[in-house]
């Protein structure tokens, strides 16, 4: 008696994939581009709406200690931007495991911070939503030119005079 397959002989065509397809909008499911340790990263980082404000005494050494968590991982950040609700950073990594590792290090202590801090009622909505203190997952854009990196560089100094009209200090 010859065994049957478990997979029909119609989806094994090149290009078809099997399982669940990707749902998520936050970018979950897709994989990073790969970067040479000589490249700068910009990096976003959004949280959920009703958390504490990150520009106030607390929230900016909250983020300075889950930076300096960070740098023992091996990532080094060269210029940050403290906004209300989301953060940019322009670092480098040597590889992109040490940016993983980095990173998952850096949320850790920032969310973990952050929970201690939020009001009960906060945290028990995210809770109840199943959702985390994070809005999907941190965004990566590899600086690769000159022209990139001012840019990048004008884009995270100047953006809270964006966000809060503010005078832009050159």
């Amino acid at each position: 008696m010859k065994q049957l397959s478990l997979i029909n002989k119609r989806n094994r065509k090149k290009g078809v994939k099997l399982g669940r397809p990707a749902t998520t909008f936050t970018g979950a499911r897709q994989k990073r581009m790969g970067f040479s340790k000589s490249q700068a990263l910009h990096i976003t980082l959004r949280l959920r709406d009703s958390l504490p404000n990150l520009r106030s005494r607390r929230g900016a050494q909250t983020v300075k200690n889950a930076i300096s968590g960070a740098r023992k991982k091996g990532l080094r950040v060269i210029h940050f931007s403290i906004l209300s609700n989301h953060l940019h950073l322009i670092c480098e990594a040597i590889s992109s495991k040490a940016l993983f590792n980095a990173m998952k290090s850096f949320t850790s202590r920032l969310a973990i911070s952050i929970r201690r801090w939020a009001s009960l009622r906060t945290l028990y909505r995210l809770d109840e939503e199943g959702v985390g203190i994070f809005r999907g997952r941190y965004h990566t854009q590899i600086i690769k030119t000159p022209t990139q990196m001012k840019q990048a560089l004008k884009y995270v100094l100047l953006n809270p005079a964006k966000h809060f009209k503010k005078a832009p200090y050159l």
